[in-house]
Parts: C-alpha cells; structure tokens; sequence
C-alpha cells in the first residue's frame, strides 16, 4: 500500500461533471485500501480493480458527490443519495473516503 502525503490544504467541493475518472479512482482507491481489511485480497480483486464505464456520470449530476482536492488532485471523497420513497425521503451513504489523516494541522476550507 502507498502512504498519499496530504497537502497541508484541502478544498471540500461538490463534485461537477468533469470529476468522474478521479471519483472513480478515490473509490477504487478507497476499496483496496480500506475495504480489503475485512473482505481480503481475492475479492477485492474483482471489486477494487473495476473499469470506469459511466458509474459516476448520474451521481454527480442528480446526487450529493464532494470531492476533496488540493491543487486540482483529489484526496477523496462522498457520495450520498436521497431516495424518495412515496411520502418518505432516506439517504443512503454510498461512500466516504479520505486516505489518512491529514498531517500537520492542515486545514480544509468548504
């Protein structure tokens, strides 16, 4: 696994059409990283490892994706969708990643 230094800053922002290949990487990134402490190397195998295609094309028009970034890479992000179900709105938590913590007091700005 590759340590990612964090940039002493960081900017939170919703994630815009564009975003999709580094939205996608954070989440691969996400599951190899983290994911595979409780579902091991084979399966992540398969999970980690899928191409782009157009995943993050409707997410990031219709949900809720921020990205945080620092001089245009981007370290991580959030995706969560709001479901409407008759008269009941629910969310679901699709994902939430940051690599590490961030190291010398950096600060996030939103």
């Amino acid at each position: 696994m590759t340590l990612i230094r964090m940039p002493k800053q960081l900017t939170i922002r919703k994630a815009i059409p564009g975003d999709e290949a580094s939205s996608h990487e954070a989440h691969m990134r996400s599951i190899r990283e983290i994911c595979v402490k409780d579902h091991g190397e084979e399966e992540i195998k398969g999970w980690g490892y899928r191409e782009l295609g157009n995943r993050w094309i409707r997410p990031i028009k219709e949900d809720f994706v921020w990205v945080v970034e620092s001089e245009s890479t981007m370290y991580g992000f959030a995706y969560i969708r709001m479901i409407q179900e008759s008269s009941t709105k629910r969310s679901h938590l699709h994902g939430l990643y940051l690599p590490q913590k961030p190291q010398d007091k950096a600060s996030l700005h939103k």
